[in-house]
This record gives C-alpha cells, structure tokens and sequence, in this order.
C-alpha cells in the first residue's frame, strides 16, 4: 500500500519538523509543507494529499479560514487541527468547520498518530466519531 500523504501547515518551522519527525517513521510521506493558511489551502488544491495538519495562528490566513476553504473546496478533505490556545470556543469552531480532531500543541506522537489513523480509516466525507485531545 502506497504511503498516505499528509500536508503539514504551521507558521513555526520546529512544529513542522516536530510533525515530520513524528508521522514520517509511521509511515506517512509528507508531500508538502505551508507556513499559513492561504499556502496551505493552495497546496491542498495542488497536491489533494490525504490528510493536512493545520495550526489555528497563522498570517495572513488563519488555521480556521483555511480549513473553512479547503472543506468548501473538499468537502472530504481530513484535517487534524493543531492549536497551542485549546480554547473550547476555537475546538467547537474547528469541529464544526469539519476538523476530524483537534489537538494540543505541540502534539504527543501517539495522539497524533492515532488521530491520523483514526481519521484515514473513516470513509471519505465522513464526519462521525470527531474529537479532541489536551494531553
């Protein structure tokens, strides 16, 4: 089976390589990087990956605008938040903009690869079973 590919947005380039670290010896190929949202949303129309991870403060373009526009582009589009506020006002928004699951910055390497596997192993469009994590 092919590697699943993954678009990793975030403004901070260690979180990036922290994410890369993380999903690459799991399996996962990393097929590009954005440092905001407006270039993620570009690469996402480019590169239709299977999965993003996708920072909420970023500029010029928000984490949350950009999952807003990639989910009208790609209303099956599989996205994992990534946010280091966790305000419960921030994780609604995002589960209900279609975030499969929020969690915690700077993500513990389990919980993010069980999100991503998590979210890869519902069909495609689905919206059951979202969640979040603060650990």
């Amino acid at each position: 089976m092919d590697p699943r590919t993954v678009l990793i947005v975030d403004d901070s380039p260690a979180i990036r390589a922290g994410l890369r670290r993380i999903l690459e010896p799991a399996g996962y190929r990393i097929v590009a990087e954005a440092a905001d949202g407006s270039e993620g949303v570009a690469r996402y129309a480019e590169l239709a990956p299977d999965l993003v991870t996708m920072d909420v403060e970023m500029r010029p373009m928000d984490g949350l605008t950009a999952l807003k526009n990639i989910r009208t582009y790609d209303p099956s589009a599989r996205v994992i938040v990534i946010t280091s506020a966790y305000r419960q006002a921030e994780v609604l928004e995002a589960l209900a903009l279609g975030a499969g699951f929020v969690l915690r910055k700077p993500p513990k390497a389990d919980k993010l690869l069980e999100a991503a596997r998590r979210l890869l192993a519902r069909p495609s469009g689905s919206n059951a079973a979202r969640g979040s994590s603060h650990d």
